[in-house]
C-alpha cells in the first residue's frame, strides 16, 4: 500500500480494495451515475468477493481528507486489462483523472499486458473526451442486458448440469469454437448443457448479493441453429432463479445481432451499452 500526501489531497493505491474504502467508492459511484445519467463498470462487489489475493496494484484512489472524490481501477483477465475511473463532479477540471491515470500508467509498464481497454458509457461525454485524449482507439461495444418477467419453457431438450473435472476439454473445445480463446473454469460456476449424452453448449453462472450473472455461453457450431442456445439460457434463467436470484443480467458485444436477438425474445432488456478503447503505453 502507497500514500501520496499534498495538502489535505492524497493518493491511494492499494492492491486490493478494503471494505471501508470499497463503501466509499460505491457512494461516489452512485453520485456520479445521478449526476451524469450514465452506467460505470467498476466491479466493486465482485473484486470484494473474488479478488482478495491480488499482488499487483488494481486500485488508485484520490482523496480529500478522508473522502473519495475520484477513483480509477483495474480489472485483469490474464493478460488483459479493464480500466474505469470517475472523479466527483465537483471535483472535476482540477487534473484529478490525470494524475490518478499517472500512477495507473506506471502498474501498467510493469505488468507488460498484452490488451488493455479503457472503458465508458456511450452516454458518457466526459468519459469518451478523456479516452480519445489518452489516445484510446474504438474498438467494440457491449450492453448490459436484464432479464424481465417472461414465460420460460423449462422442458428442455438438453440436460443441463454443472461441469465437472472429465468436461474440461469439451468445455475448452467450446470457448475455442465460440470465443477464440479459453477461460480459466471452476466446476462451481460453470454448466455444460448434453444432448444424447453429447455436451454441446457451456455457460458460467455467478451469484454475487442476489445478483445472477450469465457469461460465457456457447454452443459447438455443429449444433447451432437447433435452439440450443435458448434452452441452456432459459435452463441458466431457472438454476439462478432457484439459486435465489433477484436480478438476472448478461453482457454481449453490439456487433453479436444473433445473440442479440435471442436474449431479446428470451425476456431480457438492454440497460445501458459500454464502449470499449484499445490503449497503448507510450
Amino acid at each position: 500500500m502507497q500514500k501520496k500526501r499534498g495538502m489535505e489531497m492524497s493518493i491511494k493505491i492499494m492492491n486490493r480494495l478494503e471494505p471501508a474504502y470499497a463503501e466509499k467508492i460505491k457512494r461516489l459511484e452512485n453520485e456520479v451515475t445521478s449526476h451524469d445519467q450514465i452506467s460505470l463498470k467498476l466491479e466493486i462487489d465482485y473484486k470484494l468477493a473474488f479478488m482478495q489475493e491480488e499482488i499487483e496494484n488494481n486500485e488508485f484512489i484520490y482523496l480529500d481528507g478522508q473522502e473519495v472524490v475520484g477513483y480509477i481501477g483495474i480489472l485483469s483477465f490474464g493478460d488483459s486489462a479493464e480500466i474505469s475511473g470517475m472523479v466527483h463532479p465537483d471535483y472535476r477540471r482540477r487534473g484529478i483523472f490525470k494524475k490518478l491515470f499517472e500512477d495507473v500508467k506506471k502498474e501498467i509498464k510493469q505488468r507488460k499486458f498484452e490488451e488493455v481497454l479503457l472503458l465508458a458509457d456511450e452516454r458518457s461525454v466526459a468519459g469518451k473526451l478523456c479516452i480519445e485524449h489518452l489516445g484510446g482507439k474504438y474498438l467494440n461495444s457491449e450492453y448490459e442486458m436484464s432479464f424481465v418477467d417472461h414465460p420460460l419453457d423449462n422442458r428442455s431438450r438438453l440436460e443441463f448440469l454443472k461441469s465437472a473435472p472429465e468436461h474440461h476439454r469439451a468445455i475448452e473445445t467450446i470457448d475455442d469454437a465460440c470465443f477464440g480463446k479459453s477461460y480459466a473454469t471452476t466446476c462451481d460456476s460453470t454448466y455444460v448443457a448434453q444432448h444424447q449424452g453429447v455436451i454441446v453448449g457451456k455457460v458460467r453462472l455467478e451469484m454475487l448479493n442476489n445478483v445472477g450473472g450469465i457469461f460465457g455461453l456457447g454452443v459447438l457450431p455443429t449444433y447451432q441453429k437447433k435452439g440450443y442456445g435458448k434452452s441452456i439460457l432459459e435452463s441458466s434463467v431457472f438454476e439462478l432463479k432457484k439459486q435465489g436470484a433477484e436480478k438476472v443480467f448478461l453482457q454481449v458485444l453490439t456487433e453479436n445481432e444473433n445473440a442479440l436477438g435471442l436474449y431479446l425474445d428470451t425476456g431480457f432488456k438492454i440497460d445501458s451499452r459500454m464502449d470499449y478503447y484499445e490503449w497503448e503505453l507510450i
